[in-house]
């Protein structure tokens, strides 16, 4: 969730696209999608809910299951991007998630700006750079939006003891904090 001041909040999550909700889990796709709330708690009524709106074409599209090639949606993040009275927001999700300590295709980060409305307005896919699932973006006083992390190796491998015990396991973490600022262009 993110405010826009007197405009109310908007909220970024990901859910099962609304095209795929009568097939079985494992064949559903995943639609990020983004909702504004109201200033006030009392504003999304029966007569005028607040709706999620998918935001549908975005590029890294990745089924729900977890097939061993295909990964899954998540890691999704926002923030306010730019100057604020123009209200675009930095969405950030990731691709190709796994569970712990399966080996398949690494996590493919990607940005896009999208406005409060739900439209997509650029989109572009990181190289070398990422967040955790509970990571956030920070707005910086320029408009720009900075996210850290702290793998060893790469954005999403193996952090930590991740269950291992001992030297192994403990090898893993890193004593670096590495941060990635993007700005409006």
């Amino acid at each position: 969730m993110v405010s826009l001041g007197a405009s109310g909040w908007m909220g970024v999550g990901y859910r099962p696209a609304a095209a795929d909700a009568g097939k079985a889990q494992l064949e559903q796709q995943l639609a990020l999608t983004v909702i504004n709330f109201p200033p006030s708690s009392t504003g999304c009524t029966a007569a005028s809910p607040c709706l999620f709106t998918e935001l549908n074409n975005l590029p890294g599209v990745s089924k729900w299951n977890y097939d061993g090639s295909n990964g899954a949606l998540g890691f999704v993040n926002m923030q306010t991007l730019g100057p604020l009275v123009d209200q675009t927001m930095l969405v950030g999700y990731a691709t190709k998630v796994k569970h712990m300590n399966e080996d398949y295709p690494p996590l493919e980060y990607r940005i896009a700006k999208v406005s409060t409305a739900g439209e997509i307005l650029a989109t572009k896919k990181l190289e070398g750079t990422g967040w955790g699932e509970e990571d956030v973006f920070l707005r910086l006083t320029n408009g720009c939006v900075l996210f850290a992390f702290t793998w060893d190796s790469a954005p999403g491998a193996l952090y930590g003891n991740n269950g291992a015990d001992g030297t192994a396991a403990s090898a893993r973490f890193s004593n670096k904090l590495r941060t990635t600022v993007v700005c409006d262009e």
